[in-house]
């Protein structure tokens, strides 16, 4: 994700990007997805530069936290913007 990361910052030097430490390596299938998704949110919830909104994109596993985090935590109006 590091890459990923790299390669949106070079594309949008102006963006703030933030690549979640959430359950990496082996922690990614040792803990549950409802605790990655809550130490996700809890990441987005504490990063004031978020606070705003933001675009979210995940890989593989990733999509999966991004997508549950979007169904639990962003209203439908936020959605629809």
């Amino acid at each position: 994700m590091q890459h990923l990361g790299e390669s949106i910052r070079n594309a949008f030097p102006d963006k703030y990007v933030l690549i979640p430490d959430v359950a990496d390596g082996s922690d990614s299938w040792l803990t549950d997805m409802n605790e990655q998704v809550k130490q996700f949110a809890e990441l987005v919830n504490k990063d004031s530069r978020l606070s705003g909104g933001f675009h979210l994109a995940g890989v593989s596993q990733g999509a999966l936290i991004a997508r549950a985090y979007v169904e639990r935590f962003v209203s439908l109006s936020h959605r629809l913007l």
